[in-house]
């Protein structure tokens, strides 16, 4: 059984899904609970919502707040079947795994590198539990990249309304009122940064009168789209300065078709890395640890305050390239996770 929950799981799991299906060595059932039944819809993959059935290898994800996972592992584990998580993320690995102040852990996690090994080593987690395989979803965006790279905005973002000569800026955010509250523990959320996004953009259009900019907010399945109106008239009557809510369409598609990728700590700022984009990871009231991992592995850095947000955009406005090192990821994820089935049902 393949069970997800978040999106981020789902994407994880779909490509390791596929390759499985293809071998026709096992039977399958693919089951989702909330948003990645979402995420499987649109995928065009079948799926159940609940299935009990006898299994000897349960594979999912690790939600953060909702603990069927958990729920799932114990059981199997009183079922002596084998299971393995995926992790999609490096952000909030014992939120992932924890019940009631322990650790539950399967007989196998996923995880996307030596570095978040290492994180979930130095908190607590059982090195012997833990396999580098890479992450499944980033060979999916790369792929998806190459097929869409050469075309144009036109042709990327026809239901957008987008005035030719306009330069597309994409503000990604993440459900970070929705999942820790208003009083965030992190000291923004993606209301607080995107009204700093805007107030930059707002100061950047008056000082660059020439230039058309649209910034595109593609909100998380999670987020509560109605609190986003707000801010489509919030730059007054700027007539080269435009703020929309995205409508639906493919995340990697949005990506290629903006010059600039703004967000805090989500997988839409490592898609945008991964394709290869110009990205800013922006967290005005930061406390505490950074959560974006490409700022901890010092391949990009995270804009703390309203003075670097404005000073960044003004040189992105005058032409100039926002600086990272490359991010290199593990290749060959699926196959991987797949050895890994294969060896538990040997």
């Amino acid at each position: 059984m393949f069970f997800a929950r978040d999106v981020g799981s789902a994407n994880c799991l779909i490509p390791v899904y596929r390759a499985l299906r293809k071998m026709r060595k096992y039977d399958i059932d693919l089951v989702g609970k909330d948003f990645a039944c979402e995420v499987y819809e649109e995928e065009g993959v079948q799926y159940v919502s609940i299935e009990k059935g006898s299994y000897d290898v349960i594979v999912t994800g690790a939600s953060g707040d909702d603990f069927t996972e958990r729920n799932l592992w114990q059981a199997a584990k009183k079922a002596n079947t084998k299971t393995i998580a995926i992790l999609d993320h490096w952000i909030n690995y014992r939120m992932r795994f924890d019940m009631a102040g322990k650790l539950v852990i399967p007989d196998r996690i996923c995880v996307m590198d030596a570095y978040a090994k290492k994180e979930m080593v130095g908190e607590g987690f059982p090195a012997r539990a833990i396999t580098i395989t890479g992450q499944p979803y980033f060979e999916t965006v790369l792929r998806n990249q190459r097929l869409i790279r050469g075309k144009k905005n036109e042709t990327l973002l026809p239901g957008f309304k987008i005035e030719k000569g306009s330069h597309v800026v994409c503000f990604a955010s993440q459900p970070i009122l929705e999942i820790y509250g208003p009083v965030s523990k992190l000291g923004y959320t993606q209301f607080s940064v995107l009204e700093e996004v805007i107030n930059g953009f707002r100061i950047i259009a008056d000082r660059n009168q020439t230039k058309k900019w649209v910034l595109v907010i593609k909100t998380h399945p999670r987020d509560s789209e109605k609190l986003f109106g707000r801010f489509v008239g919030a730059v007054g009557e700027r007539r080269n300065l435009r703020v929309m809510i995205a409508p639906k369409t493919a995340p990697q598609t949005l990506i290629f078709a903006s010059e600039l990728v703004i967000g805090m700590s989500s997988m839409f700022l490592l898609e945008a890395a991964i394709a290869k984009r110009q990205f800013l990871s922006v967290q005005i009231g930061l406390k505490g640890e950074d959560p974006f991992v490409l700022s901890r592995m010092r391949v990009s850095k995270t804009i703390l305050s309203r003075g670097e947000i404005i000073k960044t955009l003004q040189r992105f406005a005058d032409g100039e390239k926002v600086i990272h090192k490359n991010f290199i990821f593990k290749k060959g994820a699926t196959g991987n996770i797949i050895n890994i089935i294969n060896k538990l049902t040997d």
